[in-house]
């Protein structure tokens, strides 16, 4: 995936989500339809939590909170923990996930053994994506018309708020904030 957008709160550099897509996508309209179908469950008008046969037809997959982190700990015998972040951010090997191309799985796994997770170096091949203070990780994948590639990728937390989030260096905020009454006459 070529294009990497950082998303932040608006008027700050604070990670608080990743978006990455082909570089031939649109990455405001990919975010939107990720967002209309299935967003953060934390939020009014969310979407869909879960992947079905709904989801999967717009070539949307959905992974919750449960799916992956410190729920999963099939790999904490290849990449362990990393070493603590202190207190600064005690959630730090749960609030990051790691993006490679599966041919360089085993050297980024070696790459990234016992470093600490927001030390993690990316590569032309992989990318360590760190949210710092992020609890309950989610992740969005959008899938080519034949489901057969992703072409983008979004991964956020449960203190991810879209009306209050924005690619970095563009104001304009990945979703609009309605009142409940502005919500209810859409």
């Amino acid at each position: 995936m070529e294009c990497l957008q950082t998303c932040c709160f608006r008027g700050t550099s604070d990670a608080v989500a990743w978006f990455m897509a082909n570089e031939d996508i649109d990455p405001k309209q990919e975010v939107d339809k990720i967002l209309r179908i299935s967003a953060s469950p934390y939020e009014p008008d969310y979407g869909s939590t879960a992947s079905n046969d709904a989801i999967s037809q717009v070539g949307i997959f959905v992974v919750n909170r449960y799916d992956w982190s410190y729920y999963d700990e099939r790999c904490l015998d290849e990449i362990g923990e990393g070493q603590e972040e202190g207190d600064d951010d005690v959630l730090a090997n749960s609030n990051s996930l790691g993006l490679v191309d599966r041919s360089v799985a085993q050297e980024m796994v070696c790459r990234w053994l016992g470093q600490q997770p927001s030390r993690r170096d990316s590569v032309e091949r992989g990318i360590w994506l760190y949210i710092p203070h992020g609890e309950y990780m989610f992740g969005r994948f959008g899938f080519n018309d034949t489901c057969t590639a992703t072409r983008s990728s979004l991964f956020f937390s449960a203190c991810t708020e879209f009306t209050r989030t924005s690619f970095s260096g563009i104001s304009e905020t990945l979703r609009e904030h309605l009142t409940p009454l502005e919500r209810f006459e859409c």
